[in-house]
């Protein structure tokens, strides 16, 4: 079997797996697993267009999981506090990427639309064709100095902001995920970025 049949039978896996049912709350995606799936998703990733540079560092990835959803997030390479250039520019500074899995983020009172968003396709090792969400994360301020996590995805213009407030976290990652109980197919990631700031992004489940 070639390497890239084995991350895909992998990421089949996770993407297929019947997580718990009790309390309907996300698991962390096993640390064996999460280079190799965070790899194939940036494999797969650099072939749509990209609307921000962004060179993602798969040895600080992280995700979560349940029953079939998913996500991942994977920080820029090199990402330190302090050193992040344009974060005024109307598209933020970039600090990373998203990726979802039936999961769709919540702007207002509704998903973004499908059509805005990038999207990337695999067959896995059982033969059923699978899709991931391609987000960015960036980070922007605002002339009131008020900082924003912005999405992005098939464009530089952001499909949504989130504010960022005080959060302290014991975390040795850069850019961390949480996610709140699921309740009526709805859950509330949380985006901590060095440990100490925090943005929460409603999340819809797709499908049964």
């Amino acid at each position: 079997m070639t390497r890239t049949a084995v991350l895909l039978a992998g990421m089949g896996a996770f993407l297929c797996w019947a997580g718990p049912t009790r309390g309907q709350v996300f698991q962390p995606i096993p640390p064996d697993r999460v280079e190799e799936i965070s790899r194939l998703l940036l494999e797969l990733s650099g072939k749509l267009p990209q609307p921000v540079k962004c060179e993602g560092d798969c040895s600080k990835a992280t995700g979560l999981y349940i029953q079939g959803a998913g996500l991942m997030v994977i920080p820029r390479k090199d990402l330190q506090e302090g050193k992040l250039d344009g974060v005024q520019q109307p598209e933020g500074a970039p600090i990373g990427y998203l990726f979802l899995h039936r999961l769709q983020i919540v702007a207002g009172k509704e998903p973004i639309a499908e059509e805005r968003l990038l999207k990337s396709r695999f067959t896995d090792s059982s033969g059923v064709e699978r899709e991931v969400t391609v987000l960015y994360l960036t980070v922007h301020r605002d002339s009131d100095n008020t900082w924003k996590l912005l999405i992005l995805s098939k464009q530089k213009q952001p499909l949504a902001a989130f504010p960022f407030r005080s959060d302290k976290r014991e975390s040795s990652l850069p850019l961390d995920v949480s996610a709140s109980e699921i309740q009526d197919k709805q859950t509330k990631l949380t985006v901590i970025v060095f440990g100490k700031y925090a943005a929460d992004i409603p999340l819809k489940i797709v499908g049964d």
